[in-house]
């Protein structure tokens, strides 16, 4: 390489000139491609002076990093920032459409589907101009795919962290130009597959509402004192706790609510068939057998799409480990104690050491799932969870949760809406992943071959 080829700027290192690096930059030769130097009437750092003491759950979306989630803002432990500090700090101000980008740590962006939110400083609030050549979902959608995101990549820098410049940011990170007509039908598609997602938002939704009709009482319903006296000899001697959390009000109250509504009432222990952590094995990026660990679990189901590996013959050498379909596995282990979900997937997998696996003999293992995860499952996780420096639940705590068995129907309902959920969650995941794809197709050939293979994807999808 000549120094004439050294790109602007003071970076020598070679990262910067690997070669799928050089190649893209050829590829940007021979189409039009912008910037958002160009394109932008704001790219600006997030807010950098504000305190966690600022953070509720009420006022102004606040984006973090953690809450970019593949092309999307995640609403999962979002927080909010008071609406004076939204104000002070309006030129982060960002709206309906358009772009957050990481900052810190590794490329990412994400559309903003919120009517209002603003951004912290391990983020780059982007604002596209009303008059761009870009739209904003496409945008979203390129720098998410291999080229979109080698752009960004090869834009951060440093040793300890990596971060990025921000005047990279602006006049660096090469944007091709498709078609009005392309980027059109992206942007449609895109829309598309936000529905299916906020459709199965409602779904898990429904069935926490159908949940609480069935019981006759939420979570509202359970208020009380923070303090209370208790026997020694008929509370220590049974429990062994000597914790004050153990014995707050509140699960008296909850356990007095769920008898008082249902006759049928269960323990953990009555109706498993199976109740264990799974076995750390080790991981391999080479191997073909799924691994479900806690950070799989999500807030309402679990994230098939990026289950570790191991190799096969963990199967057979960790029996029980094994995760089959309708198996409820519970995030045992740290900040997201007590989450649960269901796994209905159909291939051979295991769970890591820090997820419980129960199984059971009832006949709707779904609605069980659905009640371990809501306030009845997360309530009694706080009063049975021990552990000093890290929180742990473990399966002789889980055996003794008492499950609430409403009508039938209501379990048949919840199960369905649950399933539902789940299948519009995965059509929406298939319907992003097929626009990244076909922004790469008409990079790689052109942009009529790329809206063929993408409307015959569609067409699958019957969307």
């Amino acid at each position: 390489m000549f120094l004439s080829d050294l790109e602007s700027g003071y970076r020598f290192d070679s990262e910067l000139y690997q070669k799928q690096y050089v190649i893209l930059n050829k590829f940007a030769e021979t189409h039009e491609c912008t910037t958002f130097s160009k394109e932008a009437a704001v790219v600006s750092k997030g807010i950098f002076n504000i305190n966690s003491s600022c953070y509720s759950e009420e006022g102004i979306p606040f984006v973090r990093i953690s809450n970019i989630d593949k092309m999307l803002v995640s609403m999962d432990e979002i927080v909010c920032i008071p609406t004076k500090e939204h104000i002070k700090h309006s030129k982060t101000k960002l709206t309906k459409g358009d772009i957050i980008l990481s900052k810190t740590g590794g490329p990412a962006a994400a559309f903003v589907d919120l009517l209002e939110c603003n951004v912290s400083q391990d983020t780059v609030a982007v604002k596209l101009k009303s008059n761009s050549k870009i739209k904003p979902e496409y945008t979203v959608v390129y720098l998410n795919c291999v080229y979109g995101l080698t752009q960004m990549r090869k834009r951060f820098t440093g040793n300890v962290q990596m971060h990025l410049n921000l005047d990279d940011c602006k006049n660096n990170v090469i944007i091709p130009v498709m078609a009005p007509l392309f980027q059109k039908r992206v942007s449609e598609l895109f829309h598309e597959a936000l529905k299916l997602q906020k459709k199965s938002t409602e779904a898990f939704s429904m069935c926490n509402k159908l949940l609480v009709e069935a019981l006759g009482f939420s979570e509202k319903d359970i208020v009380g004192l923070n303090t209370t006296e208790k026997s020694f000899l008929n509370s220590f001697e049974k429990s062994k706790r000597l914790d004050a959390e153990f014995y707050l009000p509140k699960y008296d109250i909850l356990y007095s609510l769920i008898k008082k509504s249902n006759k049928n009432v269960k323990t953990i222990r009555s109706l498993a068939t199976f109740n264990s952590r799974g076995k750390q094995p080790v991981y391999s990026n080479t191997g073909m057998l799924q691994v479900i660990n806690s950070k799989h679990i999500l807030e309402n189901s679990l994230d098939y799409n990026n289950f570790e590996k191991t190799n096969s013959d963990v199967w057979d050498s960790s029996p029980t480990a094994r995760v089959f379909n309708g198996d409820i596995l519970t995030y045992t282990t740290g900040a997201n104690i007590g989450r649960t979900a269901i796994y209905l997937g159909s291939e051979k997998a295991i769970a890591s050491n820090h997820v419980n696996i129960l199984r059971t003999k009832e006949k709707h293992p779904i609605y069980i799932a659905v009640v371990l995860n809501s306030f009845i499952g997360r309530l009694q996780t706080e009063k049975l969870c021990g552990g000093s420096a890290q929180q742990e639940l473990y399966p002789s705590q889980i055996d003794e949760f008492i499950i609430p068995f409403v009508e039938e129907k209501y379990q048949i309902s919840i199960s369905n809406s649950y399933v539902e959920a789940v299948q519009y969650k995965e059509k929406s995941r298939k319907l992003f992943d097929a626009l990244v794809h076909s922004v790469e197709l008409a990079i790689e050939k052109n942009e009529e071959m790329a809206l063929e293979w993408l409307d015959s994807i569609v067409s699958c999808l019957e969307v």
